[in-house]
């Protein structure tokens, strides 16, 4: 695909009855009867299938199988349970030609915030989201592994270049984005900031971190500034639209033999990653608020003033930028609502691309700002030739699994026996009980690692060891505790 930043090839699900063709312009599903499905709706078994495992249920995973047998069981509450303790706005039908002051498209961590600052403002605004509300699962912490609903993420995966992602299937790295307002509903609710140092050596004007830390600042709500150390309280603010702080107490024993096991590695103890340093083995701060996940959708769409002024259109996928002789944005191309009607839509002051890192670069090559080769090949006319999409990086995540006493076999337990029923049923009622999540982290810098010891070196915690080459290590433990804390894994 040239310099296409997600070279995506056809690939078959697991179960061999779907493949998915993403070309620069779309993206196309099949069924095992060669059946079309409409993008980006699925369709139930006999039709199109979600890339699952097992057939004839909805892709989520096991959780999410847990979910609706517990429904099944008769769990009195359950139904509206999962319901957010606040609303979505509606989303609005567009017509043909209609014009806004600004028009952003893609209603994930940025769109959503840029989108609902601006009609605050006074703007007429309008967000576009190809996907719709968040699924009512995203809203528990727990549930973050049954995040694989294809209704709030595109479950896009590489082509494989034989190097990253070799014990994956056929090589290939998921690339994970997330669709619906506030697509970050499918991360791991991890709030830790780029390193200040990174910021400052991008060499980009109003980029440094002294600039942006302000807008950090403001946009954070930190509920837990309490249990932070002294030093921390320049870093923070406690009053901004997303509410932040700790991950409720799993109770897992495992979470401090972590942290042990690290601190033996001569790891120092960070008490915020957020904070003076990054360096060292932590308890992290999460994007929770009363038990529920702090999104963009929640924090910024989900406010009444902002729902009084911003529109969106939901199930609106953009498709291309409308630019005029004179190179300028006048507005975009969409295909909306469940007739899939294709329509031209336009801003008086700006178009605004927030579709991410994936995206963003796709529409605009097809509206002819790319890679002047690229383009051609693709016989799209070229209106600038720049290198967008290059250079993209992205962090993987490396799943190590460890057996530390027993198998959990928590799906035999639900239907075993009521009291693990209940239990699992108020987990999911409260947001809370005993439920482990990805709140232990780890930075270090390997230009401070000794590799014949073992362990970073004496020094590590000094200025120096601060700064670059800094390596992320995340321990993710029990999802869902079941048959006390012998049975915990990680």
């Amino acid at each position: 695909m040239g310099s296409l930043p997600f070279g995506f090839d056809d690939f078959d699900d697991i179960t061999g009855t779907r493949e998915v063709r993403l070309s620069l312009s779309t993206v196309t599903t099949f069924s095992s009867q060669g059946k079309q499905c409409e993008y980006p709706s699925t369709q139930a078994a006999g039709g199109c299938r979600c890339r699952c495992g097992y057939a004839g249920a909805e892709c989520g995973g096991s959780l999410r199988l847990v979910f609706l047998l517990l429904s099944v069981l008769g769990t009195t509450q359950f139904a509206g349970a999962l319901l957010p303790s606040f609303s979505m706005p509606v989303g609005v039908t567009l017509t043909d030609g209609e014009e806004f002051e600004y028009i952003v498209v893609g209603a994930g961590a940025a769109g959503a915030s840029v989108a609902a600052r601006l009609a605050l403002a006074g703007a007429s605004v309008l967000l576009v989201e190809a996907g719709g509300d968040p699924d009512p699962i995203s809203w528990v912490p727990a549930a973050f592994a049954a995040l694989v609903n294809p209704a709030m993420n595109y479950q896009y995966k590489t082509i494989s270049n034989n190097v990253s992602c070799l014990s994956s299937q056929n090589r290939q790295c998921q690339a994970h984005r997330g669709k619906g307002l506030g697509s970050t509903s499918i991360n791991y609710m991890m709030y830790v900031r780029g390193n200040r140092h990174d910021f400052d050596e991008l060499n980009i004007t109003d980029w440094s971190w002294k600039q942006m830390e302000p807008y950090f600042l403001r946009y954070e709500g930190l509920q837990d500034l309490n249990l932070l150390p002294a030093s921390s309280i320049p870093y923070h603010n406690t009053t901004g639209t997303m509410k932040i702080g700790f991950f409720e107490d799993s109770k897992n024993p495992w979470h401090s033999r972590i942290i042990g096991g690290y601190e033996a590695l001569n790891f120092p103890r960070n008490p915020d990653v957020n904070g003076v340093s990054q360096i060292g083995v932590s308890r992290i701060i999460g994007y929770t608020y009363r038990n529920e996940r702090m999104s963009t959708a929640r924090g910024y769409l989900g406010r009444d003033d902002v729902k009084r002024k911003l529109k969106v259109a939901k199930y609106t996928r953009c498709t291309g930028v409308i630019i005029d002789d004179d190179n300028v944005a006048r507005g975009i191309t969409v295909v909306h609502g469940p007739s899939n009607a294709t329509l031209r839509l336009y801003a008086s002051r700006e178009v605004i691309l927030s579709a991410g890192a994936l995206v963003t670069p796709q529409l605009l090559m097809l509206s002819g700002i790319g890679p002047a080769d690229h383009l051609n090949e693709m016989g799209i006319p070229v209106r600038v030739d720049l290198p967008v999409g290059n250079n993209m990086t992205d962090h993987a995540l490396v799943s190590v699994f460890i057996k530390v006493k027993e198998e959990l076999n928590l799906l035999k337990d639900i239907l075993n026996t009521t009291e693990k029923n209940s239990s699992l049923a108020s987990i999911l009622l409260t947001r809370g009980g005993s439920v482990g999540v990805t709140d232990v982290v780890s930075f270090m810098n390997t230009l401070c690692y000794d590799f014949d010891k073992r362990q970073l070196t004496g020094n590590s915690s000094s200025v120096s060891c601060r700064r670059h080459n800094t390596f992320i290590c995340m321990q993710i433990k029990v999802c869902l505790q079941s048959g006390g804390p012998n049975s915990n894994s990680t």
